[in-house]
């Protein structure tokens, strides 16, 4: 069972709905009249705020002009230092990556082991050409099959 508040509620509140769908063109022209009279009024607060901050502005601009230039102008030296200062940071760290990639090597390559061919002193007992133990024949005159003419 419903207490009385929430039945009177609910009453109201469809007595407001039924009066609303009544005089809903009655009561949207009276919004809109007090809307107009209200734009009214409130476009000329705004332009008279507008015309009031407008000299308190330039007012304060033209007492305080050589500061705020003056700020303006270190704000300015110091944004382009930061800037250079950025610039040449990015550059010298790219730099100094590349050399050290050059000269130390990166950490994450592998490199090959060192092979080791032995000492250049064996003969060719066809053309006498000085090679390696392990290297192929075929580097000089394939077992005297060719025949090098002597410059």
């Amino acid at each position: 069972m419903q207490a009385y508040c929430e039945r009177n509620c609910e009453e109201r509140r469809a007595q407001k709905r039924l009066h609303y769908q009544e005089n809903r063109e009655t009561i949207l022209e009276q919004r809109h009249e007090r809307h107009l009279e209200n734009r009214d009024v409130i476009l000329k607060e705004i332009s008279e705020n507008r015309v009031v901050n407008s000299a308190q502005n330039h007012e304060y601009y033209f007492e305080n002009r050589d500061d705020i230039l003056d700020e303006r102008h270190k704000n300015d030296v110091e944004n382009r230092q930061a800037t250079i200062d950025r610039v040449i940071n990015r550059r010298q760290s790219t730099s100094e990556r590349q050399l050290k990639s050059a000269v130390f090597g990166s950490s994450n390559f592998v490199y090959p082991k060192m092979n080791n061919l032995g000492p250049l002193n064996t003969e060719c007992q066809y053309c006498e050409a000085v090679h390696f133990k392990d290297e192929l024949k075929s580097m000089c005159c394939h077992n005297g099959k060719l025949s090098h003419f002597s410059v």
